[in-house]
């Protein structure tokens, strides 16, 4: 563990979030209700959404992801950035943040390496056909808590309320911004996704004039997506350190590219939890500043007022009222346990065999 000589930049103020998100502040039960019904789930078809977002939701039955915050005064930086920026490292030998995430990968990624275990995560991943891809290490990493350019994000606004609410703690002082939990919208489809990038490359690989110029084979895959050391000549389409932001999608919901292997490490949490992520190459600059930076650069060509993140900053007094309780999901159902998917499995056959073949009666 390093050590922490920096604080990390906080919101003081709802006007200084206001600068960043489409923002509206909730206190009491009704208001939540009101909100939260109208919140559109990613996997949600549109033809079965009963009913239209707010006005705070835009355009009508976009789909979000969402994800969860126990303390509206955060801003949304990666573990990775929270490490580079609370130990300084930039005050340091190391020369950019893509050399700091590099610095991490190939812990696992070279071979010379002598200790035992990347090994084997590199066998555990040959197990189930999954490629030692920066995404997928990144993805495994994220699980574990090692600090990566990802932000966890999840389809099921459920599973958002779960995290910003558990635990949760009360201050003394209403008006301060402390006592708010968030939940944050992102319109991921106003970013790049993961599989457009590989899609991309594919599309340049099947033009003769494209492909030799930026020297593609046409047998491109998701084994060319890394993070910083891509080839010179595929930099422009391959380099996840110069996307900005990128949606990586849940491995249920992935496009599909003609492949059959996982673009991720496909562990039983992010499945459970709709989990998907966020990647911010961007060493400094929140999430939320990134989103503005990108639609300011749009707005000379293609204005995109909807390339903006949601916030509902949710009073935390009312985070065990009944209104807000009914819509938790259930811990078990988001943290599920082979073990107990395995007991499960031996009961409900143990009472099959019971109705199916009930003992004999005996006549004494």
């Amino acid at each position: 563990m390093g050590i922490k000589t920096k604080a990390l930049p906080t919101y003081k103020s709802v006007d200084e979030k206001k600068k960043y998100f489409k923002y509206k502040q909730i206190n009491t039960p009704e208001e939540f209700e009101d909100v939260f019904e109208k919140m559109v789930n990613m996997d949600t078809p549109l033809t079965d959404t009963p009913k239209s977002p707010s006005d705070y939701l835009s355009p009508e039955n976009m789909p979000f992801i969402f994800r969860g915050v126990k303390d509206a005064r955060y801003k949304l930086y990666t573990s990775a950035q929270r490490k580079w920026i609370e130990e300084e490292w930039k005050n340091r030998d190391i020369p950019s943040f893509d050399v700091f995430v590099d610095m991490l990968l190939k812990q696992v990624k070279q071979w010379q390496y002598q200790d035992e275990t990347p090994k084997l995560i590199r066998g555990y991943y040959h197990t189930f056909n999954a490629d030692l891809t920066d995404p997928s290490l990144l993805s495994f990493f994220q699980h574990y808590r090692a600090p990566t350019p990802l932000m966890d994000f999840t389809y099921d606004k459920r599973v958002a309320l779960y995290f910003a609410t558990k635990d949760i703690e009360v201050n003394n002082d209403e008006r301060d911004l402390g006592n708010y939990f968030s939940i944050y919208l992102f319109p991921q489809r106003r970013i790049q996704s993961i599989e457009d990038l590989i899609l991309s490359r594919k599309e340049v690989a099947e033009d003769p004039k494209l492909a030799e110029i930026f020297k593609c084979s046409d047998n491109v895959s998701s084994r060319d997506v890394v993070w910083n050391d891509a080839h010179t000549h595929d930099e422009r389409v391959l380099k996840l350190s110069n996307k900005n932001l990128l949606f990586i999608p849940n491995p249920l919901y992935t496009k599909y590219i003609g492949e059959e292997r996982p673009l991720y490490w496909p562990n039983l949490n992010i499945l459970a939890q709709k989990g998907c992520f966020i990647l911010n190459s961007d060493g400094e600059r929140p999430l939320e500043e990134m989103m503005r930076w990108l639609r300011q650069l749009h707005e000379a060509t293609a204005p995109d007022p909807d390339m903006t993140i949601t916030c509902f900053d949710i009073h935390k007094s009312i985070a065990m009222d009944p209104v807000v309780v009914k819509n938790l999901i259930e811990e078990d159902s988001i943290f599920p346990s082979f073990d107990n998917i395995v007991e499960k499995i031996g009961k409900q056959f143990d009472d099959e065999l019971d109705r199916s073949f009930p003992p004999f009666c005996t006549i004494g």
